[in-house]
């Protein structure tokens, strides 16, 4: 529900989150990962994740929100500030997933929207999963 209007009005499945729950500036999500100052989730398929991701992020793919749902709420606490991100400005995933996050009760969510393709793109330090 869109409180924004002044009413309550639904809003549409698919519509991005609020710009301010983006952080779109990748030399900012850089220093968040260095400091850990929020848990990464990486919410791209297992085989992306593991062919290389944001260091210290977590796989929890967006396809299988809801069989990882139990093991993401032992994992993170609700007031965990978390940073969520997929494959780049392209891709939806990353916003659909805050909005999972949010419904389940999650109160400090934010996208990355250039994801794991700006991050590369910038040269910053990118982790693989060993075979």
């Amino acid at each position: 529900w869109d409180k924004s209007a002044g009413v309550v009005t639904a809003i549409k499945k698919h519509q991005p989150l609020a710009l301010s729950a983006e952080i779109d500036q990748p030399l900012r999500v850089k220093q968040i990962v260095e400091k850990s100052e929020r848990m990464i989730i990486d919410v791209r398929h297992r085989d992306f994740y593991d062919m290389g991701h944001i260091p210290g992020a977590l796989s929890f793919p967006l396809q299988d929100f809801e069989s990882d749902r139990e093991r993401l709420l032992k994992f993170i606490q609700k007031d965990a500030p978390v940073l969520v991100y997929c494959s780049g400005f392209d891709c939806d995933a990353s916003h659909m997933y805050a909005r999972h996050l949010a419904a389940l009760g999650y109160t400090d969510v934010k996208v990355f929207p250039g994801g794991f393709g700006q991050w590369r793109e910038m040269g910053f330090e990118i982790q693989e999963n060993e075979e």
